[in-house]
Order: C-alpha cells, then structure tokens, then sequence
C-alpha cells in the first residue's frame, strides 16, 4: 500500500513486468518481484506467464486497498494501533491478569514517550502523523451500520418542542472529530431550528466547518462554556467505549450540568453488548478498546451504571433490529421527582 503497488496495477491499462512496475513505485526490482510472487501467492494480485517473464495485473482483493479509506486504515493499523495492541499479552501477565482501566498508562504511553497522557492526546501531538488518516478511517468505521435516527423518533422526542429561536442550540456533537454524523443528522432533521455545533479538542477539529455547521475546540473533561449550554441534544456516537468507567462518568458528569432540565436530552449511540449471544466482533472490540486506554464495549448494566452515577436517568433503550449496529440511549436530567409518562423509561 505504502509504496503504491497496488495503485499502479489499479491504473494499468495492460499487466505490467515487475520491472515496470518496480521504476513505476520508485522501488528496487529485487524487491518488487519477491513482493509480487508473495501477494500472488496470496491470491491478493494476478499473475500471467505469456511472455519470457510473469506479467501482473490487478484483482478483486488489490484492488481493495486502493483508495483514501483503505490506504488511511491500512497504514493506521499496521503504523500505530497493532503494534500496541501486540503487547496486550505481556501487560496483562504483569498486572496479574486484571482489566486495564487507565487511559494514560498504557502501552501508547511508553512507544511515544507520552506519559500521563490518553491515547487521543497522544494522536494529537506526539503521533499527529497519524491524525488525518486516523479521522478518515474512523469515518468509515461505522459506515454500514443503522444510523440512529432511522430507529429511534427522533422528529417526535427531539425535533418537536425544540425552541424556535435561530440562535438557540439544536444539537451539540460530543467528540464528533471529522463532524460527519453532524453533517448527516443537519441533512436529516432539515427542519430543526437553531445551530449544529461540532465539540471536539481543538487539534481533532477540521480546519474548516462543514456547510451549516460551527466548530467548538473544548476539553469535555471540564465545564462546557456557556455558549453550549442548554441544547436540545448533546449527542455522543462510540465516544464511551474509548473510556474507563471513571472517565466516562466524569464526562457524562459535565454534559449533565450543560443541560437543561426538562428540555435538553442526552443521546448516547454505542453498543450495547447483550448478555446473551453477543455478536462477536463485539467481544473482540472490548478487549481492544480496553488495551488502548482503559475502555470497554458496555452490558446495558454497565452503561446504566455510569449514567445515573453521573446524575443522568435513563429514558428509553433503542435497538437497531440487527447484531452488529450500534444502539441508542435516550437520557435526561431527572427534575421533577416523580415517575410520570414524560419520564418514564421506554424500550424498543
């Protein structure tokens, strides 16, 4: 990928000699031919023996990793996340065989010679190289799972009785990073009233907004500036599962007081990994979220747990009808002290 063998082969208009396409990638021929013969043993590129020397061209599986997406993801996973995620073993026969569940000792901390800081700040500063390609393969992550609004009435629980004034703050998105769920939930609730902030840290944001959005660089580890306060949704797409429980209280902790009562809510769109028959890549998931920095793919109990520890109440459970997408969890801030329809919990 990184030497763009597999682009060359994707533009070739005929096979190419390994000759031709070592001088095409800048690359030694030696090299390029005994790359060649592995990948073609692979299956992952075509061979063709009609001439003196094999001739190669380009296949379903080459052509695969030809793209912004799979060159981004490619060369996150190999550069910066595997690596660490290799030592896994050895921490844990050290620790004693325990869950990990801090985000600034981990092993991101000595490869970059980052201590006391998170996995996320590290992408920023010491390992901003791989920032950019980090935001595009985290884009597409998600990209063919249910998106949140097609199972849960968003026009009747959030559109609805959203405040008529422009200047009013419809929807807040916490560590929205690249801003795409903000850019799709503005095209899919085209009649909301007021503003669409994207939140994030401010060497995650884009340097410029997309269409019909504004930037907002804030630490959500600490008090939310008064501009962004009492919104109608604070939204938060896979952002607990990068954390330890603590640190995701601490979180919900903050949204908790930005919001106000009776008229803001909480959306929190993560898995909600089912005690029974779990899928998976779900379980699979855990363990890495957690060696990256104390996180954890969350029982409903566990997500339960952490938000009424931060003050919150959980107001409905929405599930996406499938085993892979990410689910939806409606919470407010309890004001009224009763159990009346208006707060009462739903599930569906």
């Amino acid at each position: 990928v990184d030497m763009g063998l597999f682009r060359v082969l994707a533009k070739a208009q005929s096979p190419l000699a390994a000759s031709e396409i070592a001088t095409q990638c800048n690359a030694e021929l030696l090299w390029t031919q005994r790359l060649l013969r592995c990948l073609n043993a692979f299956g992952a590129v075509t061979q063709q023996w009609t001439t003196a020397e094999p001739l190669y061209t380009a296949n379903n599986i080459s052509k695969a990793y030809v793209g912004e997406w799979p060159e981004a993801t490619t060369r996150c996973l190999t550069e910066f996340w595997t690596p660490d995620w290799y030592k896994l073993p050895k921490v844990l026969r050290e620790n004693g065989f325990k869950s990990l569940t801090s985000g600034t000792d981990t092993t991101f901390n000595k490869t970059w010679n980052a201590p006391g800081k998170h996995v996320w700040e590290i992408l920023g500063d010491e390992a901003k190289e791989f920032l950019q390609p980090n935001g595009i393969f985290m884009t597409n992550f998600n990209s063919n799972h249910a998106q949140w609004f097609t199972f849960y009435p968003a026009d009747e629980r959030l559109v609805q009785g959203a405040e008529k004034d422009a200047g009013a703050v419809f929807m807040v998105d916490v560590g929205g990073f690249t801003g795409s769920q903000l850019v799709v939930a503005r095209e899919q609730f085209p009649t909301a009233p007021g503003r669409f902030i994207l939140l994030d840290l401010p060497s995650a944001l884009p340097k410029t907004p997309p269409a019909g959005l504004e930037l907002r660089g804030h630490d959500f580890f600490k008090p939310y500036p008064e501009q962004i306060r009492g919104a109608r949704l604070y939204y938060m797409r896979t952002i607990g599962h990068d954390w330890a429980q603590a640190d995701l209280v601490r979180i919900l902790t903050n949204i908790r007081e930005a919001m106000q009562p009776g008229y803001s809510k909480l959306i929190i769109n993560d898995w909600i990994v089912p005690e029974e028959n779990p899928y998976p890549f779900m379980c699979s998931q855990d363990l890495v979220m957690m060696s990256l920095g104390g996180g954890e793919e969350r029982s409903e109990a566990r997500h339960r747990e952490a938000i009424e520890a931060a003050g919150l109440k959980m107001t409905g459970i929405f599930h996406a009808g499938d085993r892979i997408s990410e689910g939806v969890i409606e919470c407010e801030v309890p004001y009224c002290g009763c159990a009346c329809d208006n707060h009462a919990e739903v599930e569906a």
